[in-house]
């Protein structure tokens, strides 16, 4: 279990920085684009953690991202084809799609295909990324922006739960929790004071 997850959520916003950094970056190294695929990994990691130790309100942990879908055209994806993208997947047919947050993460996790994604065929300023895990492959393969990986981990980076809830659950041998915020007068749903700012109890 997380103790302290104001240094895990640091880690985050760093990493939401960095994605601006990544937009404007024209060219790639190999040891550049190691180090992007590293990242994905490590927030993907981080965010399952957060949740998993009850450190994100229930409305964060359950929140939906946006994403483009492109289905499967049926030829199966296998360890020596899997990065020839064009030949599996209908990019045609995307479409616009919301996916929860922590599905997301199990894709990157669990990834088959993790591919940085370019602006244009003959470009190499980065917009986003494909991915989908070894269970999905042959179902289909999301398109996740640079644009809206930053609104979650802001989002994620930003969220201190300051009341929870736990009830004890037979089926799970374990308690279940539900994280909130105390709404205070004034304030939007979902803020805590100032952007990033942190609540002064210990452990959260």
């Amino acid at each position: 279990m997380i103790a302290e997850s104001h240094y895990w959520k640091d880690d985050l916003l760093r990493l939401e920085r960095q994605i601006s950094l990544w937009r404007s970056r024209k060219r790639w190294t190999a040891h550049q684009r190691y180090r992007l695929e590293r990242e994905l990994f490590i927030l993907a990691y981080a965010i399952r953690r957060l949740h998993e130790s009850h450190k994100l309100i229930d409305a964060t942990a359950s929140m939906l991202v946006r994403v483009k879908r492109y289905p499967h055209n049926g030829t199966p994806v296998t360890s020596l084809n899997s990065h020839r993208l064009d030949e599996l997947y209908n990019f045609e047919a995307g479409a616009l799609a919301r996916r929860p947050l922590l599905h997301l993460c199990g894709q990157v996790i669990h990834s088959y295909i993790i591919e940085p994604c370019a602006r244009g065929r003959y470009s190499e300023m980065l917009t986003g990324v494909m991915v989908c895990s070894e269970r999905h492959r042959n179902r289909q393969l999301y398109y996740v922006s640079f644009a809206e990986l930053q609104r979650v981990l802001r989002r994620v980076g930003r969220d201190y739960p300051t009341r929870s809830h736990a009830e004890y659950s037979v089926a799970k041998g374990d308690y279940v929790y539900r994280m909130s915020k105390r709404r205070v007068r004034g304030q939007r749903q979902g803020s805590f004071g100032a952007p990033g700012e942190r609540p002064k109890s210990i452990g959260m």
